[in-house]
């Protein structure tokens, strides 16, 4: 190395060292003048942004409501009060919810049930019997008094065919206050009983009635053979009404109502039957007017009934 580059190195040393001893407090001085302490961000915390939040939506919902104060109740109620089908104009109105009733045919399918298997009991044990009834009923080419002398004669089957007859004309009688709404089929049950006792009643006194008008007037046989035809025609009607009873009790409203008006037709025929073969009876033995036979229908047969028909429809109207 020459002298002059000797030289020339050892004062870039010494330059170093003059620099290394000043130069922490240039670099502190340049911190001060380029960043300043009164521009220092603080930290933020996240729950007074969460503050801030809530505080600017308040402020928001209070500035909504009082631009509302001028346009109340708004748009959207007035949508509200000017929908009909809501009626929200209208008073609040309650309504007592009470337990829903379970409706169940159960019983009455039971006691249809008995009603047609009582028939075919009848029908196995008594079938001679029920045959020659249907044949005297129809007045078929055999002898008439042959046959009626056995009806006479069977009095087992006779009494078997004449509570069948109570039976089924009380629960025709029964469905029929149900469907006219009177009483509920299925919660008026205990009617049934009172159908079914009605006309056993209105028979047993139309019985001992004509009883005691034969006994009283001398002519028993006429008073019996009327009895007879009565209680014939009972036993057709009792058999014609096993099919209605069964529609009216199970079927439709439109249904039971085209039943309804064949069985007046059935039953209107059948009691007509009746009245013409008893006048043929009693103008052949005791020469009898018209016009007196018909005061007889009306009296004896026709007004009993609507005056017992009227108590029963102001008895259950009262109940009700």
């Amino acid at each position: 190395m020459s002298k002059g580059s000797y030289k020339y190195f050892k004062l870039r040393q010494v330059l170093l060292m003059v620099l290394s001893l000043f130069y922490p407090q240039v670099f502190y001085s340049q911190i001060n003048d380029t960043v300043s302490p009164l521009n220092i961000t603080p930290a933020i915390n996240d729950s007074d942004l969460r503050i801030k939040d809530t505080a600017i939506i308040l402020k928001d919902s209070i500035a909504y409501r009082e631009s509302k104060t001028d346009n109340f109740p708004g748009k959207m109620q007035k949508i509200i009060f000017d929908n009909i089908y809501l009626n929200s104009r209208a008073s609040a109105v309650s309504f007592v919810m009470s337990e829903r009733k379970q409706r169940s045919k159960e019983i009455l399918f039971y006691a249809i049930f008995f009603i047609v298997f009582l028939f075919g009991l009848l029908k196995m044990f008594y079938s001679r019997y029920l045959n020659n009834l249907f044949r005297v009923f129809f007045n078929t080419s055999l002898r008439q008094t042959q046959l009626t002398d056995q009806l006479i004669q069977a009095k087992q089957p006779a009494l078997f065919f004449n509570m069948f007859f109570i039976l089924t004309g009380g629960f025709y009688v029964f469905l029929l206050l149900s469907n006219l709404g009177y009483i509920d089929v299925i919660y008026d049950l205990n009617v049934l009983f009172i159908c079914i006792g009605a006309v056993l009643a209105v028979y047993i006194v139309k019985y001992f009635v004509l009883k005691f008008t034969g006994w009283i007037s001398g002519y028993q046989n006429v008073a019996d053979t009327y009895i007879f035809i009565v209680f014939l025609i009972n036993k057709i009607i009792a058999i014609a009404l096993i099919p209605i009873i069964i529609i009216m009790a199970f079927s439709d409203q439109f249904l039971v109502k085209f039943v309804l008006i064949i069985s007046y037709f059935i039953i209107s025929a059948i009691l007509i039957l009746r009245f013409l073969r008893f006048f043929g009876i009693l103008q052949n033995k005791i020469k009898v007017q018209r016009y007196h036979f018909f005061l007889y229908i009306i009296g004896i047969e026709i007004l009993p009934l609507l005056l017992i028909y009227k108590s029963a429809m102001i008895l259950l109207t009262n109940n009700h």
